[in-house]
């Protein structure tokens, strides 16, 4: 059996906020959500979640940073997904299509236990967190 990730673990991760690297936020997520003793079910909805969250937060944002947060704590997986703008950047090149963030948020809705996001100056950022049924306090 692996060792269950110790509470409070955290890994962050910083990468360049384009949809070919998507998979770099999900994998590492997957990883700690199963380290974490989350089932296969569980693992699966924290990978959509990311994807959908960081995906959201830089869509239509032009050039920037996209920088991941994960943090085990009371036996949920804490996910905190900020996009960074490069300087210069047009803070929104092109608006988010309603239909979009309503699908995000239905989304999130239906994969987490909690879930929020704030914009302002141009920085993006959206969180979740999700309980696993047999991780350590879920």
């Amino acid at each position: 059996m692996a060792a269950q990730a110790p509470e409070g673990d955290l890994v962050e991760l910083a990468i360049p906020a384009v949809p070919e690297l998507l998979s770099l936020p999900r994998l590492t997520a997957a990883a700690v959500a199963a380290r974490a003793g989350f089932d296969i079910e569980e693992v699966e909805d924290v990978r959509l979640a990311i994807e959908e969250l960081c995906l959201a937060a830089f869509e239509g944002r032009g050039r920037g940073r996209l920088c991941v947060r994960l943090v085990l704590r009371d036996g949920a997986l804490e996910v905190d997904c900020t996009f960074e703008p490069d300087r210069g950047s047009a803070e929104l090149e092109e608006p988010r299509a309603p239909f979009a963030a309503e699908m995000t948020e239905q989304l999130l809705d239906a994969l987490t236990d909690e879930h929020g996001t704030v914009i302002e100056s141009g920085v993006a950022r959206g969180w979740f967190k999700k309980s696993g049924s047999r991780a350590p306090g879920g």
